[in-house]
């Protein structure tokens, strides 16, 4: 068969198996942000020396070299496949405006990283904190075209994709010769440094309207052909002093992802992928993927071909999916498929507390706020059927499967871990079910609604309390909301909250949020609403929008009782 043929019916085969993977559209938009492992072409608009605009870069891709730091297509593109949403534009593209950001725009760069200094040997780049500020731009361009209910209905339903870290560690801590960061903090310092401006840019996005946020943690970057090729590590291992120091990022960034399911972020799913793990995988079993190379790139010059990356006009390997890796840091379109069919529909190795595909499928039931898969949902239904309309619907609501009764929740761990149904034969003992690694209060779960007004109601102590002066001189008490939020947790479990609304006046100087808390006791239920206003010039206690939300969150909780003896005192 000659050669042209060939190529022909491979570009074919590659067409008709894209098309398979991309299925029913599951979410709006899907708003990317990260590093080089993500971008699809912002370095091409930006003055920077790290660049995948030429060949080799894009060989097998359909509109060749894009500014993908891949053969192909990456992570996210594949991704987006899998929950039917075309890859979005990227956000340096002066052409991304109008329809075009509809279903979300990308906004990675190559060399940016959580912290803003990390890769700037390398040029322009755009770190997480200038990410979210572009997503502000967006988000601007956004409230021209659409009603603020439909603009918060995109936000709450949209996928929010975040790869950060790897240029924290290559491109930071990992190059002593540049900078100081090896020298001044321990690698569990230094995690906790970069999870501390993550949570931070984090909230800022929530406070925004995003909902649901799939945050993938760092590959094993000591097993790149970049590391390889520094000699460090024995023939046919990785570096381990590198993968060692990546630990405390991960496993801190999964439990900064069940915090903030905790309760602290209302209405909201956060997600974590364990990439390290998955791609370990990968590198640990290759010939069950289909790979024949994993030590060293597919493009690039030197020991593992990682000493130096593909250079332009550089001839590439030929059996690119057999080979992990493509260039010195970055894997090929065929590790890139496997590493997001994990993420979309892996076990509880590969996602945690969900995967990707259950979290885009998310509901909201009622409009309480809450998000439950529905498969979940269908699942806890079944259970459930022979059982009470009343504990059906406390069920639904319960922030873990604890309570659930035995049969629901081996039902609801099959669905939140795997992609396998339960047999009837597999059934496992009540006593081996574990419920998540939650920190979730249970005093007063299952109370009628009486008692835990009651509790409400009660005078908060003055240690709690704090007073606030604004810009006019006007002071008043009134309770944090992280503090508020903690009370319910403790007298109302089974509360939720939800973001009715976000509005703006006429002239666009104040913001409105329009915040419900719904409590749920054994008798009934009951839901409050407020609003609370803020100007979009007072910064003085952080953004607008999240001031807003806040005190529409206090005053709801006001109306079932919660501080309200504050609304009635003097200073």
């Amino acid at each position: 068969m000659d050669g042209h043929r060939w190529w022909f019916m491979t570009i074919v085969v590659a067409a008709c198996w894209w098309k398979g993977v991309a299925g029913q559209q599951q979410t709006p938009a899907i708003w990317v942000m990260g590093d080089s492992l993500v971008d699809s072409g912002n370095t091409n608009f930006l003055r920077s020396t790290v660049r995948a605009d030429y060949y080799p870069y894009g060989c097998d891709y359909y509109h060749g070299p894009s500014g993908r730091f891949c053969n192909a297509r990456t992570f996210s593109d594949i991704l987006g496949d899998w929950m039917g949403i075309p890859a979005p534009p990227p956000f340096s593209d002066p052409s991304t405006t109008g329809n075009r950001i509809m279903g979300g725009v990308n906004y990675a760069s190559a060399g940016g990283g959580i912290l803003d200094e990390s890769g700037q040997q390398y040029g322009d780049r755009y770190s997480l904190n200038q990410q979210v500020v572009n997503f502000e731009t967006t988000l601007g361009q956004l409230r021209t075209m659409m009603d603020p209910s439909s603009l918060t209905q995109l936000l709450s339903n949209s996928i929010v994709v975040m790869a950060f870290g790897t240029n924290d560690y290559i491109n930071n801590y990992l190059m002593q010769n540049i900078y100081s960061s090896s020298r001044s903090y321990t690698p569990e310092a230094f995690a906790n440094l970069l999870l501390n401006r993550y949570a931070r840019q984090l909230h800022a996005l929530y406070s925004l309207g995003l909902r649901k946020f799939f945050l993938p943690g760092v590959g094993p970057l000591g097993c790149i052909p970049n590391q390889l090729a520094t000699g460090q590590a024995p023939p046919g291992r990785c570096v381990d002093s590198v993968n060692q120091m990546l630990g405390p990022f991960n496993e801190g960034l999964k439990r900064l992802v069940g915090q903030f399911n905790g309760g602290s972020h209302p209405g909201a799913m956060f997600v974590y992928g364990n990439t390290y793990s998955v791609f370990g995988d990968i590198l640990n079993n290759p010939a069950r993927y289909g790979f024949t190379v994993r030590d060293r790139a597919c493009c690039g010059i030197g020991r593992s071909q990682g000493q130096i990356t593909c250079l332009p006009s550089t001839a590439p390997c030929f059996n690119r999916d057999q080979y992990v890796f493509w260039d010195a840091f970055h894997p090929t379109q065929a590790a890139n498929a496997i590493l997001a069919q994990r993420a979309y529909s892996g076990t509880a190795d590969d996602c945690y507390p969900m995967n990707v595909q259950q979290l885009a499928q998310g509901l909201t039931f009622e409009n309480k706020g809450f998000l439950v898969p529905k498969q979940m949902a269908f699942c806890l239904m079944k259970s459930l059927s022979r059982e009470s309309t009343k504990s059906l619907s406390a069920a639904l609501r319960l922030r873990s499967p604890e309570a659930i009764g035995t049969k629901s929740k081996i039902c609801v761990q099959s669905l939140l871990y795997s992609t396998k149904r339960v047999k009837k034969e597999d059934t496992i003992a009540a006593d081996e079910i574990t419920a998540p690694d939650y920190d979730i209060p249970t005093l007063g779960i299952g109370r009628p609604i009486s008692e835990i007004l009651k509790e409400l109601n009660k005078k908060v102590p003055d240690s709690l309390i704090r007073v606030r002066t604004e810009a006019d001189g006007f002071s008043f008490k009134h309770v944090p909301w992280h503090i508020v939020n903690r009370i319910m947790n403790l007298h109302a479990p089974e509360w939720s909250g939800e973001v009715r609304s976000i509005t703006y006046s006429t002239d666009g100087k104040y913001v409105s949020v329009t915040y419900r808390v719904t409590i749920y006791g054994t008798d009934a239920e009951l839901f409050r609403e407020s609003t609370g206003t803020s100007s979009v010039d007072d910064i003085g206690y952080g953004d607008p929008v999240q001031k807003a939300e806040a005190m529409a969150f206090r005053r709801a909780c006001a109306r079932f009782g919660l501080g309200l003896h504050l609304y009635h005192e003097e200073l």
